[in-house]
């Protein structure tokens, strides 16, 4: 059985591509493989493949919720082999990675990361914002002391 290929992989592109690689790899594939150039039904199905990976990796959006879809996986994949097999009975082992694979095919987003930098940075911004008007009304607190006694 042949490991299902990523829409990377199937355009012939690393992961990190630009968009100018991802467009250049795709012409040149739709080329190769158009359905009007090469007959054969192994290119009509490569050419669907070619062209369903250009429309995910072409889209900002659309691909950044691809590369997480990927990694949530890896990350499943790496769990189910590495972390809970040798925990778990092997009569266990079947139900547990069946519930596993449930679980990531439901899973639209598992951690919201825009949402956290978006929290996080703010919280430091007014943190920030906060020690210096802080420390600025304390400078003026003993500014004012010092001028008072003179």
């Amino acid at each position: 059985m042949t490991k299902a290929k990523t829409h990377y992989e199937v355009l012939g592109v690393k992961t990190n591509a630009t968009y100018n690689e991802i467009k250049s790899a795709y012409y040149k594939l739709t080329l190769k493989y158009h359905p009007d150039k090469n007959k054969s039904k192994s290119a009509k199905e490569m050419f669907h493949k070619i062209s369903e990976a250009y429309d995910i990796l072409s889209k900002y959006d659309t691909r950044k919720q691809y590369d997480r879809t990927i990694l949530i996986k890896q990350d499943l994949e790496y769990k189910t082999k590495h972390e809970y097999n040798y925990k778990m009975k092997s009569e266990h082992v079947s139900q547990y990675t069946d519930k596993l694979h449930t679980a990531g095919k439901s899973m639209k987003q598992v951690f919201d990361f825009d949402m956290w930098l978006e929290h996080h940075y703010s919280n430091i911004a007014r943190k920030t914002f906060e020690q210096k008007r802080r420390s600025n009304r304390d400078q003026r607190h003993v500014h004012s002391t010092n001028t008072d006694h003179r």
